[in-house]
């Protein structure tokens, strides 16, 4: 999860990141590295979101964007392969993508994929991809990626989406660290364009009783790749 705002002389206060980004992914194991597994990612926002090129000082009527508008969900059965801690893939020929606009002012033929005006659940059935790789680049810095492809199997199966996160955390000390990150997203059914988002951001870290000692972890469960 993520949130942050910045204030700029000339200009009303606006959102620089606003994601809630939640996923996880359960196995059983059938071989070595490999597991059977389901799982799931929901993705949404916290607050109302505008288009400030168009609308440099918005009321709320222009939103264009808000909670669980719109809000994803993936979820599907399928097979998992984790040779390492810093290194996943995971392949689901059945996954089920759902879209929500649950604000009626938003529920616009062609917003977010919607087929129709009123409409707020949109339902895909498809295969997804997923891969996870962390890099230890240097002593406290570390660069995560994550790819992601998904299919529809009813419509327009060659119209893949894409979407690519690339994060590089530094901890300069046991107080600050920054983040940079990069996001990609291509979907057809949205915006026929590449979308990029780039974020740079520093802060202060302060860990109250954090217990770092390893944890036993079960060799049939997969547990969350990254945190």
């Amino acid at each position: 999860m993520g949130y942050g705002l910045v204030a700029a002389k000339g200009q009303s206060t606006r959102k620089t990141e606003d994601y809630i980004n939640i996923a996880t992914n359960y196995g059983y194991e059938i071989g070595d590295n490999f597991y059977l597994s389901t799982g799931y990612q929901f993705l949404s926002q916290f607050t109302y979101g505008y288009n400030y090129a168009a609308t440099p000082d918005p009321q709320k009527s222009d939103r264009v964007s808000r909670f669980m508008a719109p809000g994803y969900l993936n979820a599907g059965l399928g097979i998992s392969y984790n040779p390492k801690e810093n290194f996943q893939v995971i392949f689901r020929p059945a996954n089920g993508k759902f879209t929500f606009v649950l604000d009626p002012h938003l529920q616009k033929a062609g917003r977010y994929g919607l087929e129709h005006d009123g409409q707020s659940i949109r339902s895909e059935l498809g295969a997804m991809l997923n891969v996870l790789y962390r890099l230890k680049l240097y002593e406290n810095i570390f660069v995560t990626n994550q790819l992601n492809f998904f299919s529809n199997y009813i419509n327009h199966p060659e119209r893949v989406d894409i979407n690519y996160s690339g994060t590089l955390n530094m901890k300069f000390n046991k107080l600050i660290t920054a983040v940079l990150s990069l996001d990609l997203l291509y979907d057809h059914d949205q915006v026929t364009n590449l979308q990029r988002k780039q974020t740079l951001g520093v802060g202060l870290v302060y860990n109250i009783g954090a217990d770092n000692k390893p944890k036993p972890q079960s060799k049939r469960a997969i547990k969350p790749f990254v945190n």
